[in-house]
Formats: C-alpha cells, sequence, structure tokens
C-alpha cells in the first residue's frame, strides 16, 4: 500500500472512529439513577475506545457522577479529536526520518489512547453516548488536515501543532465552564502538557531551518 493510500485510510479511519465507538457504547452500556435522581452507574461494562479493553465496573465506580452539559462534550468531542492525533502520529511513526519525531510521535500516541479509555469511561458512567448525536467527526479536524500529511517530518510537526492548540482551546472552555472534577483534572493536564509539546515541536522546525 502507498504513501497516499495509508493517509486516506488513516484518515477515513479518524473520522468514522467517533460512529463506531457510539455503537460499541450504545450495544454494552446501560444506566439507571439512584435514590436523588442523580445519573448512577453503569450496569454492565461500557466500552473503551481502544479495542480490546473494556471499562470494568470497578474503574467506573470511582467516577463522580456531578456533570454538566459541556462535560458531556467535552469527553466527546476530545475523544475524537484525539483518535485524530494518534492516528497522525501512527503515521509520523513509521514514516519520520528523525529520532526526536519518532519519539514525539510515539509519546503523544502513549499519552492519549488512555485519555480516550478514561473519557469513554466517563461517558458510559454518565449515560451518556460516546459522540454527540449527529456528530461523526473531530470537530477539529478542518485545523488538522490529516489527509495532507505525508512523511515530511516538518509537516507533521506543523500539523500537530495546530492540532494540539485545537485541544488546548477545547480543554480552556471545559475548564472555564465544566463542573465534572475529573474531567477539569484532565482539561488542565492537557492544557500543560500539550502547551509544553508545542513549545518541544517548534523548536524542533526552528533546528530544521
Amino acid at each position: 500500500m502507498n504513501l497516499k493510500t495509508r493517509v486516506a485510510v488513516a484518515s477515513a479511519t479518524a473520522v468514522t472512529l467517533a460512529g463506531i465507538l457510539v455503537g460499541c457504547s450504545s450495544s454494552t452500556t446501560s444506566s439507571h439513577s439512584d435514590m436523588s435522581g442523580r445519573p448512577g452507574m453503569s450496569g454492565r461494562p461500557g466500552m473503551s475506545a481502544t479495542p480490546g479493553t473494556d471499562v470494568s465496573p470497578s474503574s467506573t465506580a470511582s467516577i463522580s457522577a456531578t456533570h454538566n452539559a459541556q462535560d458531556v462534550a467535552f469527553a466527546q468531542q476530545m475523544i475524537a479529536h484525539h483518535a485524530g492525533a494518534i492516528q497522525m502520529a501512527q503515521l509520523a511513526a513509521q514514516d519520520a526520518t528523525t529520532p526526536e519525531v519518532t519519539q514525539l510521535a510515539d509519546e503523544i500516541r502513549r499519552a492519549q489512547s488512555p485519555e480516550i479509555d478514561e473519557m469513554t469511561a466517563w461517558l458510559s458512567a454518565w449515560g451518556e453516548p460516546v459522540t454527540a448525536a449527529g456528530s461523526d467527526a473531530d470537530p477539529m479536524s478542518s485545523h488538522s488536515s490529516m489527509g495532507g500529511m505525508h512523511t515530511n517530518d516538518s509537516t507533521f510537526l506543523t500539523q500537530m501543532i495546530e492540532h494540539h492548540e485545537g485541544a488546548t482551546q477545547m480543554a480552556q472552555a471545559e475548564i472555564a465552564q465544566g463542573r465534572n472534577p475529573q474531567a477539569l483534572r484532565l482539561a488542565r493536564s492537557i492544557v500543560s502538557s500539550q502547551t509544553k509539546e508545542i513549545e518541544t515541536m517548534r523548536s524542533l522546525l526552528r533546528s530544521m531551518d
């Protein structure tokens, strides 16, 4: 399979992943309310965003039921956004020509995969779908330009910087308007870690001039 075909497949996968996750979540998750009327824990294990990894009852037991519409939107949108970043990082890890870019791509993939699992567990516990109704793509995909990515390291870095900037904007909106303590913690972590990665990528770009 040539590079152009692999890029197209990766882009299509990122765009449709959220829809696939919705099917998994709806087929494996049931929810109920406690005596106070708050959303209860799921009656069955939810489906993780990582294939083959279940969200067990023990992993959802400590999830705070306190949440609002912003928390739900943050989790749904960031799952799709992370999926796009992971697709980009996987391509870069395969095709990068410098060890620094290869290492960065691997770090991005390893950091964001568990965060997808965590956010999927929240939505399962809250009785919410993994993607919002009518949404089938990464809300920032127009900024990430995944379809145009190729083996050039500088292109990957430029596109991932833009992708990270979108993620930090989404996280800042969560910090300003969200209520769930775990979602707020993750949002702050995303702002901190991805801001540092943006600085690293800008430094790598400068070194390539």
